[in-house]
């Protein structure tokens, strides 16, 4: 899996994926102040558990040499992820 294919993965599909919450308690929408309700996502270190098993195979088809192609752990996905630990951090 290419760099641009996992950031798009993770811009489609994680990035803005709501913390699902448990089953067995009950909702309390939380609201903000224009009486909207907060919707909390995912953290940093979620999304880098998805980057890790993205990764993991691939490092590990690289020792054996089975994948020529380059990381797919580069500077822009390296990138991304700063981004969203500084925004998180802001709000």
């Amino acid at each position: 899996m290419s760099e641009n294919k996992v950031i798009l993965f993770l811009t489609e599909r994680v990035l803005d994926r709501e913390i699902r919450t448990s089953r067995h308690k009950k909702k309390s929408l939380q609201m903000t102040v224009d009486g909207e309700p907060i919707r909390q996502t995912l953290g940093i270190d979620i999304i880098k558990v998805y980057v890790v098993a993205i990764v993991d195979p691939y490092s590990f088809q690289k020792s054996k040499g089975l994948n020529l192609h380059p990381t797919p752990r580069g500077e822009a996905l390296n990138r991304l992820l700063r981004a969203r630990k500084t925004n998180k951090h802001k709000k």
